[in-house]
């Protein structure tokens, strides 16, 4: 039988210093042609963002060839278009700020058939404007102020954070519907769930069902969908977070955290990927202060 379940909280700071996106060394969509939606038909997602966002410029900087959709969730959120997880290509609604003022522009990252990011594309929507440009860094000013008198130093507490949860051998093996958890699985699922219930301004969660190497690449993608799938339901049905706020998906095997010896007996190898075998639950939110 494989090892007991981990759970990990990790820590996610929050980023403000602003950078300008790597990406523009990319293909731009005058380069080569991207089928961009309206941006009328922006979509309502689960940060409620309905007419685009404003970019952390550093979060889009550091998006590169050769990442994951879950890497790149993290970093920018869920698309804004309805083109599902598991298309193609995913679009985004940015605003920038600049010396004209409010410029808008869609921005498209094209995944290959290993679903791992490849090119990027921009579409101004604002007229005249040039994406590359509008995404670039501010170039910082200093301003010096001479003062009669310090001023008292006041402590700023500590922004609250987001979280991460990990969950490593949730089901039985091959297994994933919920008369596959196991009792340490389920135990687990049940500590989310009343963690969930601490969080203030709870805006999303993104479940990811990860595998290991065994199998075929097809059925290890569909096994970590469905546990995704059952991961976010329970979560739903247990800690009464809304169905519209829940979103996941599988991973499959692309993910791993370790890599074992090939020439190791297959039992042993099992127990070496437990790590890889694993739910992620990220939680946008912030944790209540106790």
């Amino acid at each position: 039988m494989l090892k007991p379940n981990i759970l990990t909280l990790a820590a996610c700071a929050a980023a403000t210093v602003m950078v300008g996106c790597a990406t523009t060394a990319s293909h731009t969509a005058q380069e080569r042609a991207v089928n961009f939606p309206d941006p009328a038909k922006v979509k309502m997602n689960v940060q409620n963002h309905n007419e685009g966002t404003f970019p952390n410029l550093e979060d889009l900087s550091k998006i590169k060839e050769g990442m994951t959709r879950a890497q790149i969730y993290d970093l920018i959120g869920e698309p804004h278009f309805n083109e599902g997880l598991r298309v193609k290509n995913w679009t985004y609604l940015f605003h920038f700020r600049t010396a004209q003022g409010v410029e808008t522009c869609q921005y498209n990252i094209g995944f290959d058939k290993d679903k791992r990011a490849q090119a990027f594309h921009w579409n101004p929507v604002t007229e005249g404007t040039i994406c590359e440009n509008a995404s670039m860094p501010k170039q910082a000013t200093t301003v010096v102020k001479y003062i009669e008198q310090a001023a008292p130093v006041v402590a700023t507490p500590a922004p609250k954070t987001p979280h991460r949860i990990t969950l490593t051998d949730t089901f039985r093996f091959d297994g994933y519907a919920l008369s596959d958890l196991t009792d340490e699985g389920r135990a687990k699922l049940n500590e989310v769930a009343r963690a969930l219930k601490d969080f203030d301004d709870l805006k999303g969660v993104f479940v990811v069902g990860h595998t290991d190497h065994f199998g075929t690449d097809a059925y290890n993608m569909d096994l970590s969908q469905k546990r995704a799938d059952t991961v976010a339901r329970y979560l739903i049905h247990h800690a009464g977070v809304a169905a519209n706020l829940v979103k996941h998906m599988g991973a499959g095997e692309t993910e791993p955290l370790v890599h074992c010896r090939a020439d190791m007996p297959k039992t042993a190898q099992v127990d070496c990927l437990t790590p890889n075998r694993r739910v992620t639950v990220d939680i946008d939110g912030y944790l209540i202060s106790h």
